[in-house]
């Protein structure tokens, strides 16, 4: 049986992945007509397309040329469409072209461009049930919306004292380094959204740390330094914080991997070999910089150590109901990669041999790190699980991908906790992760930490402390 779901989650997967290919084209061509009917804003579909029927209503046929050339005709996407099912068999493949409409020859332009738009909502519907089958979830899909991943809030039993949870949610869809990525952002608002609209949690005590393409600048929060500064001010010395308050952290972005043979530095330290893991901040490689008091770091990642000895230090403050959810590749258990490919991104950014030494040595000579400590820099590191569980998108040999502008583990775990089985409080971290609605194509949940067999949101052990 979870052979056969698998086989049908990447079939689905393929065709959207198909439908996408097709609705690219056609994406560009509706930006191109917004611009040649000369309207201001940002792009409305169902705008344009009301202002597509209005042309043709009242068109003056003499006047078609006038308007800017179609760059892609919707003959040839048709085309596309046809020779796509054609050259695949029904099982691999979504049949649209009955559903596609064509245009005749005489048609003027405005006509072709209110057919074509058409044909893009009709793929927009079919991308949506789609991602819906994929993700297990019911989806509606209002005219022309661009919205997939509506927040239907869900009453449950969760007793968890919701002014005793704080949480820090990042995600970063910009990197001053390029490879960017289109669905950080988005899941990270979702995750908000669920704390706030599931969950009852106060807005004051989230902090919500966003890099979106449309920022220009990256000294936002989601920098190493504004990051480092969430996790130190509004967790670990927050005094609103109570021992036993249920402490969350949630980052979507690119993780990134080091190895520690490439740096000469770690070639003569014994217990310095293998692989040493991190989450990249929105100023991953720019050029390094360093205070004398290294709490102004640019460019540097967090690496998996340093955020293992915060976590602990939270915990040792704070009690150990801590919530780590990390949606990238390669990070913290040997648990979002970039390429060239538009469609299924992967959540990871290449590391350099120059900057572990650095980052390493930034983390130990912060400040405001606790002096019992121990050292990231160390021939005889080990990690502590203690305080926390840690769930991750993917395990250490798989890529967090993302699907249609969101992360694929992030839409599936929300997607699990507001499921029966999510809502149940009763229902352990463990038994989520391994539950049926948590099963993904392409890349496989990780769990750790000695919370792990603990219920969602440590439910009852919260109740010793109320």
């Amino acid at each position: 049986m979870f052979h056969e779901q698998q086989q049908e989650r990447g079939t689905i997967a393929r065709r959207l992945e198909y439908v996408e290919n097709l609705m690219d084209p056609l994406e560009t061509l509706e930006k191109e007509i917004w611009k040649a009917y000369g309207l201001d804003g940002e792009l409305e579909s169902e705008r344009l397309f009301k202002e597509c029927q209005r042309r043709v209503a009242a068109v003056d046929r003499s006047n078609a040329g006038h308007y800017v050339r179609c760059i892609t005709s919707i003959f040839e996407v048709v085309s596309q469409w046809l020779k796509i099912c054609h050259d695949r068999s029904q099982n691999q493949c979504y049949m649209l072209q009955d559903q596609i409409r064509d245009v005749s020859l005489g048609a003027s332009q405005d006509e072709r461009w209110m057919i074509a738009m058409e044909n893009l909502h009709l793929l927009r519907q079919k991308k949506v049930e789609l991602l819906s089958r994929l993700l297990g979830r019911k989806t509606s899909f209002g005219v022309h919306s661009r919205d997939i991943s509506a927040n239907c809030p869900v009453s449950g039993a969760i007793k968890q004292n919701a002014a005793r949870f704080w949480a820090v949610v990042i995600g970063i869809d910009f990197y001053a380094a390029g490879s960017n990525l289109d669905g950080a952002v988005n899941d990270a608002k979702l995750v908000y959204d669920y704390l706030r609209q599931d969950l009852g949690v106060p807005e004051s005590n989230i902090k919500l740390l966003l890099q979106p393409h449309n920022s220009s600048s990256t000294t936002q929060y989601p920098t190493r330094a504004g990051i480092l500064d969430a996790l130190y001010t509004h967790l670990r010395d927050n005094t609103m914080v109570t021992y036993g308050d249920n402490i969350f952290i949630y980052f979507a972005g690119h993780g990134s991997l080091y190895r520690a043979a490439h740096d000469p530095i770690f070639t003569s330290i014994a217990g310095m070999s293998g692989t040493i893991e991190a989450i990249c901040p929105a100023d991953h490689y720019m050029e390094e910089h360093l205070d004398d008091d290294y709490t102004q770091v640019a460019g540097i990642d967090i690496s998996d150590r340093e955020l293992n000895i915060i976590l602990s230090e939270i915990g040792k403050k704070h009690g150990n109901h801590i919530t780590v959810i990390l949606d990238c590749c390669h990070f913290g258990m040997k648990v979002r990669n970039s390429n060239s490919e538009r469609r299924r991104k992967t959540r990871y950014l290449g590391s350099s041999g120059k900057t572990l030494s650095t980052m390493l040595a930034a983390a130990d000579r912060d400040p405001r790190r606790h002096s019992d400590s121990p050292r990231a820099l160390n021939d005889r590191w080990c990690f502590d699980f203690s305080t926390h569980v840690m769930i991750g998108a993917c395990q250490d040999n798989e890529t967090a991908n993302e699907i249609s502008g969101h992360g694929l583990f992030t839409m599936t775990f929300l997607n699990a906790l507001r499921s029966s089985l999510g809502r149940n409080p009763d229902t352990t971290y463990n038994q989520l992760i391994d539950s049926p609605d948590m099963r993904l194509p392409f890349q496989t949940p990780a769990i750790a930490g000695s919370g792990q067999d603990s219920t969602l949101w440590f439910q009852k052990e919260c109740l010793v402390y109320d």
